[in-house]
């Protein structure tokens, strides 16, 4: 089972599916078992993530 220990979302731009998006959601999700946190965001995507503007409060987990 993953839980997420961070989630949130921020204003962002990128293309996804051919539609374009204005936000991108970013968690943190540990791995105990590799003694790592994994850090996923829109980086597959080639988004432009303006971190200094949430879109909502982070939610933890």
């Amino acid at each position: 089972m993953t839980i997420d220990v961070f989630r949130c979302y921020y204003e962002a731009e990128c293309v996804f599916a051919g539609v374009l998006r204005k936000a991108a959601l970013m968690t943190l999700t540990p791995d105990p078992e590799a003694g790592q946190i994994r850090y996923t965001a829109a980086a597959p995507l080639q988004a432009k993530i303006f971190w200094d503007k949430p879109l909502r409060e982070a939610q933890f987990g």
